[in-house]
């Protein structure tokens, strides 16, 4: 197959959406499968490749909007000879000469619309949600997220893929103790300690992960820290400014940027990961802490359990206190956080980047027998 991928995002800041487009590049280059790629990036002149593969080409393309795309990539694609196109995003152009595939991460401008900004939701409601129907298949990060696009949208199970996510190889990096303890002291890090990491923003809850650290610390377990890891999104300014009065408690640790190799250091010295997230579409950030070795306690909503399966801790993220009753017996009991621990890293073994690549593969295939057919 001749593929073309959006790989625009790879460019960009680090959030969840580029970590998913370098660890699938990286996953399709150390397939055996000689296909042939072309990547559109944000700029090519003194980049460093994406994939030191020369089965992947890469050009030029627009950082963003969808109207670059509709006036430049039919000839893009024509040039390139391309069978498939993969947008990991957005959705492709209307008129598109190849097969297309798009990557549905979530829904959650139509399951939470109160938690994005306007401009975003109309931007899934007048293009993304159309997508869905005019592309000729679809990946779901998830089953949770395909079932979703089945209720939601009316979309056959025969058109989406479920291909998982793999963890990003620089985040899961084993880490020498002595490096671990050096990174932690550079950074202010106090063990032991519990972990959160991802964006501070409402859905991930993280006013509850507070409130609930505040009773943990009332009932006397004030030797345990919590550590945050992520940047506020826009529209939780409120929410930052709450998390930067709890820091001003010596036990709660707020750092908003860190390298890959920092972060890998943090994960490795924690006592177990908490995520009470309201709404996610898959949960990277719980997979990189069961990759380490962590004992992690995950709300039982939309696709973590999926995840977690019984690896894990289960809460309901809207009871408070219940979260509170999880972070002190993993904080206080070391037997259950071996159990929970040796559970996570045999259950991150199955989220492989083999599987992420031959699942996409699948998905290929799958999209070219559609458009073979119509």
């Amino acid at each position: 197959m001749r593929i073309t991928i959006d790989a625009r995002a790879a460019d960009g800041p680090p959030t969840g959406i580029a970590w998913y487009v370098r660890t699938l590049l990286r996953a399709l280059a150390e397939s055996s499968a000689q296909h042939h790629y072309l990547l559109l990036r944000q700029r090519v002149d003194g980049a460093q490749p994406l994939v030191g593969d020369p089965r992947f080409e890469e050009v030029a393309a627009a950082p963003s909007g969808d109207l670059w795309l509709e006036f430049n990539l039919e000839p893009i694609l024509q040039d390139f000879a391309a069978d498939v196109y993969h947008s990991p995003l957005g959705a492709p152009a209307v008129v598109c000469p190849a097969a297309t595939v798009m990557t549905v991460h979530d829904v959650i401008p139509r399951v939470m619309p109160e938690v994005v900004d306007d401009a975003f939701r109309q931007y899934f409601n007048d293009r993304l949600a159309p997508g869905l129907r005019w592309c000729d298949h679809l990946i779901a990060v998830s089953r949770h997220t395909a079932h979703d696009l089945t209720h939601l949208y009316g979309i056959g199970p025969d058109s989406i893929s479920v291909v998982p996510e793999a963890a990003p190889a620089e985040h899961v990096r084993a880490v020498a103790e002595a490096n671990t303890d050096s990174v932690l002291a550079s950074l202010g890090v106090c063990r032991p300690y519990l972990l959160y990491v991802g964006a501070v923003e409402a859905r991930k809850n993280v006013a509850g992960l507070l409130d609930a650290f505040g009773i943990l610390a009332g009932k006397g377990n004030d030797l345990v820290h919590l550590v945050l890891v992520g940047a506020a999104r826009d529209n939780s300014s409120e929410l930052a400014r709450r998390l930067r009065q709890f820091t001003a408690n010596d036990h709660v640790l707020w750092l908003e940027e860190v390298s890959p190799p920092e972060l890998c250091s943090i994960y490795s010295g924690a006592t177990a990961f908490v995520f009470p997230s309201l709404y996610e579409g898959f949960g990277l950030p719980v997979l990189e802490a069961m990759s380490h070795g962590l004992p992690v306690i995950v709300s039982r909503v939309s696709s973590l359990p999926e995840l977690v399966g019984e690896a894990g801790m289960l809460i309901n993220p809207y009871d408070v206190g219940e979260l509170a009753s999880a972070m002190g017996a993993v904080a206080s009991r070391p037997a259950l956080r071996a159990d929970l621990g040796t559970r996570s890293a045999r259950r991150a073994t199955h989220f492989t980047p083999a599987a992420m690549a031959g699942g996409t593969l699948g998905a290929y295939r799958n999209a070219l027998e559609v458009r073979a057919s119509r």
